[in-house]
């Protein structure tokens, strides 16, 4: 008790402990040699610092913005978020329920934010009649945190359009 009065005591961690640190501080090692034989810089690439592979073989982290192409812009404001909302948290969170329009994604980023990029493989403009109807049923299931209920009536809208 004496020692703790006067600060003079020191503590042994247990040997899983130190076991754990030392792993990681391994890890951490082969990560940086392996960057710096991928030609990657150390201490951050640009746009979010390469990242690990990930399961599928691709790199986790931003995308390099001239990887990404010619930015694109969206005249149409029809379902652009307002100044007070957050697209990650209302939409991106949600994209997995997002309607698709033929098959392929609709872009959220060019459709909610306004601009994407022109490499982007999703659909940025000519969304069909029943994709239109559908997408913003989506948006304001987002925005009102409600879930999207009954039948998707994007088939049959596209189907009525003669």
């Amino acid at each position: 008790m004496q020692s703790i009065v006067e600060q003079n005591f020191h503590q042994i961690l247990p040997p899983g402990l130190l076991a754990i640190k030392q792993a990681d501080v391994e890890l951490q090692e082969r990560k940086r040699i392996k960057l710096e034989q991928d030609g990657g810089a150390i201490g951050g690439a640009v746009g979010g610092g390469g990242g690990d592979l990930g399961k599928n073989g691709k790199k986790h982290g931003k995308q390099d913005p001239k990887d990404k192409g010619k930015k694109i812009e969206n005249k149409d404001n029809s379902y652009f978020m307002k100044q007070d909302e957050n697209f990650s948290e209302l939409f991106y969170k949600n994209r997995e329920k997002a309607p698709k329009d033929n098959g392929k994604i609709i872009c959220l980023s060019y459709h909610i934010r306004g601009f994407c990029y022109e490499k982007c493989n999703r659909v940025h403009g000519g969304l069909s009649a029943g994709a239109r109807i559908a997408f913003g049923n989506f948006t304001v299931s987002c925005r009102t945190g409600e879930p999207l209920a009954g039948e998707d009536f994007a088939a049959r809208a596209d189907g009525n359009q003669g």
